[in-house]
């Protein structure tokens, strides 16, 4: 169906008079794409410029499009896609939460700014606190990063909550200068203190008086909710952790052979993780995202198998991975794992205790078990076997990128988390 010149008009009537919503480009004919841009949160233009175009009776459904990351507005029976991208320097919602509950209970320790303030007057107070003599900052890049976080922090859809964790976080901090003052806080974001490791993954340092440094890896989360300890790539996980770069190669093209030839129209394997082989397979997610969902969990099993089994072949080498990488064992600068739940903050353990049974297990295979969860088709089972017990912990291989890049657009560079000491069920 050709596109009604009537009903792309309104629609472009009501972008205009949207509130921080404009036009960047129009394409297609037949189908037309509207681009825009916003300067805040793309969910929320999304859900603004939907409620207005309802106004206007122009009934839209939201759905995945080849031309965007995340969810598009298609007008129903219309042919026309609008398309949401953020001006130059806006950011990813993620990214920005966790800069809240991260850089603002730093700024807030070195301007004693107080706990019992109300989220607004404690943003207010951050915002009036940033000044380029703060020794928050490792450098002049995150400064400047930081001065654009606290702009957006305002934009973000979990702007209270978020505000309420990075109270929690402040409360955390200045616990810990009442049992041991504290010199200096430091934002971990992309420069580490001096001193510190540049791949620790500390999101917030403390220098106490004494010298001593100490990391803090953040996590928000609900009561209920159990957030993973660590995450990484099975990319990384390969390259980095084994150092086998060749087996991850082997598995890109066999899951090419195996799956992605299965795909319509899929170009050469020389493209594999390329844009041109993302938009082959979210065609057949938009055409048919039945099957489109039946070849990732296939292939989602055969890595989760993959992964178990090269794991179990290398035992030494999966023990130093678990205790270099996931349970990041610093002697110099430790880390403790904080949970925030609205202002309150808990300090977990996981990491310990993984780097306790690491190094208190049977030598080789003995002290080494990998089994798949029999709950969940995206969790593995690491158990650990000491002289007198086992101990198990949890991981979960799955799809974490936005829109068309999601599933089988991520390839088998999926996600890889720790998740924690679990009981075998």
């Amino acid at each position: 169906m050709a596109v009604s010149d009537s009903t792309q008009a309104k629609v472009i009537e009501t972008i205009n008079n949207s509130k921080n919503l404009s036009i960047k480009k129009i394409e297609g004919t037949q189908k037309v794409f509207i681009y825009v841009q916003t300067d805040g949160q793309r969910g929320d233009a999304r859900n603004n410029l939907t409620t207005a175009l309802k106004k206007e009776k122009i009934i839209t459904e939201e759905k995945l499009s080849s031309k965007s990351t995340e969810l598009a507005t298609f007008v129903k029976n219309k042919n026309i896609v609008i398309v949401y991208k953020n001006k130059k320097g806006g950011m990813q919602e993620t990214t920005l939460n966790s800069t809240i509950t991260e850089l603002f209970p730093a700024i807030a320790f070195e301007n004693k700014i107080s706990t019992n303030l109300t989220e607004q007057k404690f943003y207010a107070e951050i915002q009036k606190s940033y000044s380029s003599k703060s020794k928050v900052f490792v450098g002049s890049n995150d400064y400047k990063a930081g001065k654009q976080f606290i702009d957006d922090a305002i934009h973000s859809s979990q702007f209270k909550g978020k505000i309420k964790n990075a109270i929690g976080a402040l409360k955390y901090i200045n616990q810990q200068n009442k049992g041991k003052p504290i010199k200096q806080v430091y934002w971990g974001y992309r420069a580490k203190p001096s001193g510190v490791n540049p791949s620790h993954r500390g999101d917030i340092f403390i220098e106490f008086n004494d010298g001593k440094m100490l990391g803090l890896s953040i996590k928000a989360g609900g009561a209920g909710t159990k957030e993973p300890k660590f995450n990484t790539y099975v990319s990384a996980v390969m390259k980095d952790g084994y150092k086998d770069v060749d087996t991850y190669q082997k598995w890109q093209k066999e899951s090419y052979n195996t799956y992605y030839k299965k795909v319509p129209n899929i170009p050469a394997f020389s493209f594999y993780g390329k844009d041109q082989m993302v938009n082959a397979v979210a065609q057949l997610e938009e055409d048919n995202s039945k099957y489109y969902n039946e070849l990732y969990d296939e292939q989602l099993e055969w890595l989760r198998d993959k992964m178990i089994a090269y794991m179990l072949k290398n035992p030494d080498k999966t023990k130093q991975w678990l205790l270099n990488d996931v349970a990041a064992v610093d002697e110099k600068v430790p880390t403790l794992l904080v949970k925030l739940v609205g202002d309150k903050a808990s300090v977990e353990d996981d990491e310990n205790i993984l780097a306790e049974c690491v190094q208190r297990s049977k030598k080789g295979s003995a002290g080494l078990s990998i089994e798949k969860s029999k709950t969940s088709k995206q969790n593995l089972i690491v158990t650990l076997t000491c002289k007198d017990h086992d101990t198990h912990f949890e991981f979960a291989m799955r799809t974490n990128a936005p829109g068309t890049k999601h599933k089988l657009g991520q390839f088998i560079r999926l996600a890889f988390k720790y998740n924690g000491v679990v009981k075998k069920k």
